[in-house]
Formats: C-alpha cells, sequence, structure tokens
C-alpha cells in the first residue's frame, strides 16, 4: 500500500528567489497494493486520479484534443511508460526517509513533484 502526496511545482516569472519551489501539497491518496505494485506506479496512479481526470476533460471538451494524446497524457499507462514521469532531482528532495521515493511528472507545460510512501495495509480487527 502506497500514500501519494502532490504538489505543484511552481516556477518565477522573473529572477525571483527561489526560481523554483514546490508547493502545498493539492492532494494526500492512498493506493492499495491491488492497484500498484512498485511506487512509480502508485505515483502515476495518485496523479491520474488527483489532476488527470480534470485535465482530460480540458483537453477533450475545450481542446478537442486526439483520443491518443488524450490517452498518453492521462491515463496510468501513458503516464508510466512515457519520459514524463521520472525520479526527483536530489535537490528537490527535502525529506530523508528511505520510505519515500520523489518522482517529478513534467510535460513541459506544467511539472508537479510527487512523494510516494510504502505504508503497512491496516490490519483488520477481529
Amino acid at each position: 500500500m502506497f500514500s501519494v502526496t502532490i504538489r505543484h511545482i511552481e516556477t518565477s516569472e522573473d529572477d525571483q528567489d527561489p526560481p523554483l519551489w514546490i508547493g502545498d501539497p493539492i492532494a494526500t491518496l492512498t493506493i492499495p497494493s491491488t492497484v500498484a505494485t512498485e511506487p512509480k506506479l502508485a505515483g502515476a496512479e495518485g496523479w491520474v486520479k488527483s489532476v488527470g481526470l480534470a485535465r482530460r476533460a480540458n483537453l477533450k471538451e475545450t481542446l478537442n484534443a486526439p483520443e491518443n494524446v488524450i490517452e498518453a497524457c492521462t491515463t496510468v499507462e501513458g503516464i508510466f511508460e512515457s519520459d514524463q514521469l521520472s525520479p526527483a532531482p536530489s535537490y528537490l528532495c527535502f525529506e530523508e526517509d528511505n520510505d519515500v521515493t520523489h518522482w517529478v511528472l513534467d510535460n513541459m507545460v506544467e511539472a508537479w513533484f510527487i512523494s510516494v510512501r510504502s505504508v503497512a495495509p491496516e490490519t483488520p480487527v477481529e
């Protein structure tokens, strides 16, 4: 089971310091191990559920994008298999925790910082 936190990566329009920073969490989701078996896949799943569904509607209804573009940009498979989701560079990783992996999803227009933490499933009460 994974806990996934999605944050938008903000950039400065001018020479403001810092030129790049990680925003407040947009969403924190629990992704069961039956849905994702590895951190990168959990990160893709979390992004699709918290950001991708709205993006899909915008691409389809507002921009009239072709279905293959919509699928590549807004589905777990499209995100997972593309080069848009990559390990976060160390200068963005503020947590030093071996149970957390960090990813960056960058579509060259916007970028998101995705933290994925392995968590133990809740033990059923007998």
